[in-house]
């Protein structure tokens, strides 16, 4: 099984990102919360 895995923090250009990725077919699998909401990660998963 090949997978793209990645994470991405909760600022402008990281939404950005999650934007793209959403778009092309990345699905959230995680996210990991921490004080600073813009620190906050998103992890997304592609199964290739």
């Amino acid at each position: 099984m090949n997978l793209i895995t990645f994470k991405t923090r909760n600022v402008h250009k990281a939404m950005l990102m999650l934007i793209f990725a959403l778009s092309n077919g990345f699905n959230i699998i995680a996210a990991e919360e921490r004080e600073e909401v813009a620190a906050n990660r998103i992890w997304l998963r592609k199964l290739l």
